[in-house]
């Protein structure tokens, strides 16, 4: 096999300008998702940088974006030969349903009969990674962000038992291909507002609903806006998925429009004081997190007397389909939280809110009302909170970890600008865990309700 890795980020960009080039209208969307961006748009000076750098990443990247809008614009999902530069219909599809794998890839295959070309692209972000030519074993390295897919070849599980043929001129996108909860909202869900954004919503035929729907965006499709849905009830079933839309640099405007659809608003009262912990329990534990947390509730209770002060824990969320997920054993994860919560509410006179193993489209209506999150970074519903409704959240991490989840922040317009993390210097890891310093957190908090308090009373 030969690999032709396009190391000049010039080589690259001239693939994809093909799509642009001959499409107007998605030439124009491209130009209008980048002027709305609210850092310097440089694409050259993080290609291929470092595959862990949040420019790399997420904010910087358009190919899946350009290939998947020229799909659903011209309502058939075209590939360029980036040998020939001629454009041909995609024939037939293959991708990962393997339940064992963390991150599903997918295969779109052109001029089968001919000099047949396969791109394949893959999670965590729906990208494209490369274009394989079977004849003459050749691949062509069209990702942003790897400079080596080597292993990407070898290890994308792709089923090639069952074939997928998509329709013409019609366009099936899929959804909730992902079991990680939090790249499906990030990449997903935003994908699909942007989708909405730009009016082309009318462009899809069908949507098909995959096992890790965890928003239900399959029944508001349905209900508010007339689509045709599809769930795949089962590893084997056939369909004609095309498209999936993942947005990496999230703005404003997509946010809003997600709370729109689902109807969310701030909905916090002057005379409750909301404050929800969100704990995790299978990786990157707060070793010492149940005294700490104890302690904060009953100070914040003596301290904020005037206020009706309500607690709340949260941590997995039910999914009906959350058995899937071998990743995680959420029942034994639910059963560990279940025993925090349990030891926490002992030490606690008055009642604490359980939000443990709710569903999680009726956990973001509590949220609604949520003031301060503190919460263990990663552990899922805190991501949604301050993502969402961008309000005041303390994180705490593994102390090498601080940095990598605190530019997370920059894959957004809003910066999350209200999150806070506990500094690395009150932060021992240990074993892949780590303790908190005991007395760091209270005065942090305390900061935050009092600035809260203060805002309420403008």
């Amino acid at each position: 096999m030969h690999i032709n890795n396009l190391d000049l980020f010039d080589e690259y960009q001239k693939y994809y300008n093909l799509y642009t080039e001959n499409n107007n209208k998605l030439n124009d969307i491209i130009q209008n998702i980048t002027q709305k961006y609210t850092f310097s748009y440089d694409p050259k000076k993080y290609y291929r940088l470092n595959d862990t750098n949040m420019g790399t990443r997420n904010i910087n990247e358009l190919s899946g974006i350009i290939i998947m809008l020229n799909a659903i614009i011209e309502k058939t999902f075209y590939g360029f030969c980036i040998k020939t530069f001629n454009k041909y219909k995609c024939e037939k599809i293959y991708y990962c349903n393997n339940k064992h794998t963390k991150f599903c890839f997918t295969t779109y295959h052109f001029n089968c009969s001919g000099d047949e070309f396969i791109i394949l692209f893959g999670w965590e972000y729906f990208t494209p990674m490369l274009i394989h030519y079977p004849k003459d074993d050749l691949v062509f390295n069209i990702s942003y962000r790897y400079s080596d897919i080597t292993p990407i070849i070898y290890n994308s599980n792709i089923n090639y038992s069952i074939p997928y043929y998509p329709k013409y001129n019609f366009i099936s996108y899929g959804i909730g291909l992902i079991h990680n909860a939090g790249h499906y909202l990030w990449q997903e869900i935003f994908g699909l507002m942007l989708l909405i954004e730009y009016n082309l919503i009318d462009n899809i035929d069908e949507f098909i609903i995959y096992n890790y729907d965890y928003l239900n965006i399959g029944d508001i499709l349905q209900n508010k806006f007339n689509k045709t849905i599809t769930h795949i009830n089962s590893n084997t079933s056939h369909h004609g998925l095309t498209v999936n839309l993942s947005k990496h640099f999230i703005t404003n405007s997509l946010i809003n429009n997600f709370k729109n659809i689902y109807e969310l608003k701030d909905n916090r009262q002057n005379n409750e004081i909301n404050i929800l912990f969100d704990i995790r329990t299978n990786d990157r534990l707060w070793l010492n997190q149940i005294p700490i947390i104890v302690n904060i509730i009953n100070s914040l209770k003596n301290t904020y007397q005037a206020y009706s002060v309500n607690f709340f824990i949260s941590g997995f969320y039910s999914y009906e389909m959350l058995y899937l997920n071998n990743y995680y054993n959420s029942s034994k994860e639910i059963r560990k939280q279940m025993k925090i919560f349990n030891t926490i509410q002992k030490c606690i006179s008055s009642p604490i809110y359980n939000l443990i193993n709710l569903n999680l489209s009726k956990i973001l209506f509590i949220c609604q009302k949520i003031d301060l999150c503190i919460a263990n970074a990663g552990s899922g519903l805190s991501f949604f909170y301050q993502t969402i409704f961008n309000n005041d959240t303390i994180c705490l991490t593994l102390k090498q970890k601080v940095i990598d989840f605190d530019r997370q922040r920059y894959g957004f317009e809003n910066c999350i600008s209200n999150c806070v993390f506990i500094e690395p210097k009150y932060i021992t890891d240990f074993n892949g865990n780590f303790i908190l310093k005991q007395g760091c957190l209270l005065p942090l908090v305390i900061t935050k309700l009092n600035n809260i308090i203060q805002k309420k009373q403008i």
